[in-house]
C-alpha cells in the first residue's frame, strides 16, 4: 500500500481527505485529551497539505477584525 506521502503527491484530494479523516478518528479514539491531540494532528496535516475542500466549505467565515 502506498504511503500517505506518495498518495498526496499524486494530487488525489480523495486520498488526502480519507487519510486526514482516518488520522482524526484514530487520534480521537485513543481518548484522553482529545481536543489537544486532534489539534496537533490537524497542525501536522495542515503543514503538509491544504484541508479537503469539503472541510473548508463547512467552516464559517472569519470576522472582519481577524482579517488583515
Amino acid at each position: 500500500m502506498p504511503s500517505a506521502r506518495s498518495r498526496s503527491r499524486s494530487g488525489s484530494r480523495l486520498a488526502i481527505s480519507t487519510t486526514s479523516f482516518r488520522a482524526f478518528r484514530v487520534t480521537a479514539g485513543q481518548g484522553g485529551d482529545v481536543d489537544t491531540t486532534c489539534a496537533i494532528v490537524g497542525g501536522v496535516l495542515g503543514a503538509r497539505t491544504a484541508p479537503p475542500d469539503e472541510w473548508s466549505r463547512r467552516c464559517e467565515e472569519l470576522p472582519d477584525w481577524v482579517r488583515p
